[in-house]
């Protein structure tokens, strides 16, 4: 599915940095959509305007984050596209992809111009958009396991709203993710994460349908116990 706002910002965040987070124009992305109580875009389509709002946003982020990169020549800008390639799709890239973000930059001669050309590329690609899953094959028709990273993109989004961090990464890569056991270690070390606080009360609220008490306002004469309970309830 595609990723909601929160879960955008949560990537970037991971791959950037919290200093980063000026350069990105979050409330210029698409709103997001709703399934059932809760907020998801797994139904919502990508209109005309959708498109365009993602390429204002990654190419506004690349004008201020290309120079970040500090690279002076073609090798250090290679390096920074897989890296920041990589965090972006929760995944290494492929030869093929690497082949054409690193064509972008032949198209100046300044280094600055194609990482930041790159960069806007990278930002607007589906892999980094949308939660992609492979799996690593069919175990019956229409059915397929997921890979170590696939299942450490689902863990880290469900609960912090981030993308995976370095550890959950390296259970993923080593084997620790194939097994129920490994996946629970990680996932009561991803429970105590800040982020994981907000995901709870986002949760409750989605869930008990929290949000509509914010469009209630009963007689306070007969009822004067509702705005303090109001207030607690939406804390």
């Amino acid at each position: 599915s595609r990723l909601t706002r929160a879960e955008y910002e949560g990537t970037v965040r991971r791959v950037f940095g919290d200093a980063s987070l000026s350069a990105f124009d979050f409330d210029r992305l698409p709103g997001d959509g709703r399934v059932g109580p809760f907020t998801s875009n797994a139904e919502l389509l990508v209109d005309d305007a959708s498109v365009q709002a993602y390429r204002d946003v990654a190419e506004r982020a690349a004008e201020f984050l290309a120079p970040d990169a500090a690279c002076a020549d073609r090798a250090c800008a290679v390096e920074f596209i897989a890296r920041v390639g990589e965090g972006l799709f929760r995944q290494p890239l492929s030869s093929d992809e690497r082949a054409a973000y690193e064509s972008l930059l032949d198209i100046d001669a300044d280094v600055n111009t194609g990482v930041r050309l790159a960069v806007t590329a990278l930002l607007q690609s589906p892999r980094f958009l949308y939660r992609v899953e492979i799996g690593t094959g069919d175990i019956v028709p229409g059915t397929v396991e997921l890979s170590g990273r696939e299942i450490a993109t689902r863990l880290a989004f469900l609960f912090t709203r981030e993308s995976p961090d370095a550890q959950l990464l390296a259970a993923a890569d080593d084997g620790r993710l194939d097994t129920a056991e490994g996946i629970r270690e990680e996932a009561e070390r991803l429970f105590a994460h800040p982020g994981a606080d907000r995901m709870i009360v986002d949760f409750h609220h989605g869930w008990l349908g929290l949000d509509s008490l914010q469009q209630r306002t009963p007689d306070p004469a007969a009822h004067p116990e509702f705005a303090a309970l109001q207030e607690d309830i939406l804390a």
